[in-house]
């Protein structure tokens, strides 16, 4: 349920206590409204993929942290030992990496099903070159460059969705 302009303490998201302190982030300046995919997605999926970027617009790490959540502890968000996504996200934005701006800028492009989750984008399912070309101005030129070149495909930010809306996969790098 999303809150109305008169719900005070209530996030971007509905009903997710805003996040005391968030203050800016990378998306920060990013449209919170999500652009239809192409084609449709399942209610859920598209659901799911509006509040992320709403939580990530808002820098609302409580909100993502609800979001990775909704359906059980289930979203994988680091290849290493880290146990909380939004302390993971916060500290690297912190570190001056644009995590949530490129949450927002992958679900702002297209996606692809495979193995029963939608992925963005869809580049790490296709590796089609119109799929990397929808990539430029995510990440800097030469970074892409090398990720094409390195024969290992796209290494960047990826986001997964399963069908019912569960987000799973937020993860970056082999």
């Amino acid at each position: 349920m999303d809150a109305g302009p008169g719900d005070a303490g209530a996030s971007a998201v509905g009903m997710y206590p805003a996040d005391a302190g968030s203050g800016a982030c990378s998306a920060s300046t990013l449209t919170p409204r999500a652009e239809p995919a192409r084609p449709p997605l399942p209610a859920p999926v598209e659901s799911m993929r509006s509040r992320i970027i709403a939580a990530a617009v808002a820098c609302d790490y409580a909100a993502l942290a609800t979001l990775a959540d909704e359906q059980g502890k289930s979203v994988r968000f680091s290849f290493g030992d880290a146990t909380d996504a939004a302390a993971y996200w916060r500290e690297a934005e912190q570190q001056g990496e644009p995590v949530l701006a490129r949450m927002v800028g992958v679900l702002q492009r297209p996606y692809a099903r495979q193995e029963g989750l939608y992925y963005w984008p869809a580049v790490h399912v296709t590796g089609a070159k119109k799929d990397w070309q929808a990539l430029q101005g995510l990440y800097p030129a030469e970074q892409l460059e090398a990720m094409q070149e390195g024969g290992s495909g796209y290494l960047g930010l990826r986001l997964g969705i399963s069908p019912k809306g569960d987000w799973q996969l937020a993860v970056a790098g082999d």
